[in-house]
């Protein structure tokens, strides 16, 4: 189908009515029947969810690969979901219009989704320092939030998180790198990453390989040419983190931000020019010191 198509019907169909359901006019797998990229960066689902109005974080996709969701525009998070073997029209969600829930992602089983808000939980929607929080899967959508618990947040903001296969959480607060490990069904004390990942710089996002085999964040760092860009560090026998090293000028060229990986690790994303990007993620071996 031609993506601009969907974006017309996309955009002209923004504001109807919730229960008037249209479904995109695509392949039914969750990428959206896009041709899947190689060793050059793409537009991902040009016209569905890159509509050039500023998509300001990677997709998460749920592991049963029936929902999607992602931060449109700075201001809304958005999503799609499978319904009769088809995706419906995205939307802003639910959860984005109740708890400003931004930057959602999936656990590993796909029954929790966790995400960052500067709201309080307690109905009066009050502002404060932003934590994470997550809400589980019931029958009929996802449940009330939950605090991800003292272990993780501060006194400071916590944002955007990511998850290995074994269920540490790597996390940004106050503009560094966290990790915590999940042990016994909670979570440990938090632990600050060393240098060099961490830095002088701000650490805005993040993306833990599910195999914790390498890290992907966004910062700026001396000759940087002085903007925001992806670097990639990985984990050396002993346990320790190679120094970061920049993605290159095919990733991050014009400024690339937020870095994801797809729920089988072959894909990774980026967002970059206001539009979201995705690329074999095997290009990031290239990375590693020879």
């Amino acid at each position: 189908s031609n993506g601009n198509e969907v974006s017309s019907t996309y955009l002209m169909e923004k504001g109807a009515e919730a229960e008037f359901i249209e479904y995109i006019d695509s392949e039914s797998d969750i990428y959206l029947g896009q041709k899947k990229p190689v060793n050059i960066p793409e537009v991902f689902t040009l016209g569905i969810l890159s509509i050039n109005e500023g998509e300001h974080g990677a997709p998460a996709f749920s592991p049963r690969e029936d929902e999607i969701y992602w931060a449109y525009n700075y201001r809304t998070t958005y999503y799609t979901r499978k319904e009769n073997g088809k995706w419906i029209l995205p939307r802003p969600a639910p959860l984005w219009e109740k708890y400003r829930a931004a930057n959602p992602v999936f656990s590993n089983d796909g029954s929790k989704l966790y995400f960052h808000s500067s709201l309080t939980m307690d109905g009066e929607r009050k502002r404060r320092d932003s934590e994470i929080w997550y809400v589980e899967k019931t029958g009929s959508g996802w449940g009330e939030p939950v605090n991800i618990g003292p272990e993780i947040n501060s006194g400071g903001n916590e944002t955007f998180c990511s998850f290995t296969k074994n269920g540490t959480i790597y996390f940004i607060s106050d503009y560094d790198i966290y990790c915590s490990e999940y042990i016994n069904g909670q979570f440990s004390k938090r632990v600050r990453l060393p240098e060099p990942v961490n830095s002088d710089s701000p650490e805005i996002s993040l993306c833990i390989a599910p195999d914790e085999s390498f890290l992907i964040f966004e910062s700026m760092r001396p000759g940087g040419e002085e903007e925001l860009m992806l670097y990639i560090c990985f984990r050396e026998e002993d346990g320790s983190w190679s120094k970061p090293v920049s993605l290159g000028e095919d990733v991050n060229e014009n400024g690339a931000r937020f870095p994801g990986l797809s729920p089988d690790g072959k894909y990774f994303f980026f967002t970059k020019n206001f539009d979201i990007y995705w690329v074999n993620s095997g290009i990031l071996n290239e990375h590693r010191k020879k």
